[in-house]
């Protein structure tokens, strides 16, 4: 399963391993999640899914680990890239944390996947689908 992180027909599309190791490694460095927003459903009758409904506006908040199509907002996608750039910008801390969670491999890769994640995420709210 992966996780493709979009906004506006533009996105990320990261492994659901990719995906939760970048949420940890921004926790590491300062990210406080706000918890995602879902959408709760209480239309009748209901949308087809009961936490993705257009007709109304019922959030709760959740968890970021999987695709259900939750939004996270500016705000805490701003302060996810800024804790994801501080990990970037720290000498040898990619290479570390992939070390730390036996997942070596080509650190250039990951870097270039989280530079994309980190411009996604400047550019304001997104969904994880």
């Amino acid at each position: 399963m992966g996780m493709n992180l979009v906004r506006d027909g533009e996105g990320v599309h990261l492994s659901a391993f990719g995906w939760l190791f970048a949420l940890g490694l921004a926790t590491k460095y300062g990210w406080r999640p706000m918890g995602s927003k879902e959408r709760c459903c209480e239309c009748d009758p209901p949308a087809e899914s009961p936490c993705l409904c257009p007709r109304c506006d019922k959030w709760e908040r959740t968890d970021y680990a999987s695709n259900d199509g939750q939004c996270v907002e500016a705000e805490d996608a701003a302060a996810l890239a800024s804790a994801l750039e501080r990990a970037l910008e720290e000498p040898c801390a990619l290479e570390k944390a992939l070390a730390g969670v036996g997942a070596g491999g080509d650190e250039s890769g990951w870097r270039k996947r989280f530079t994309e994640l980190v411009a996604l995420a400047r550019g304001g709210e997104f969904v994880i689908t």
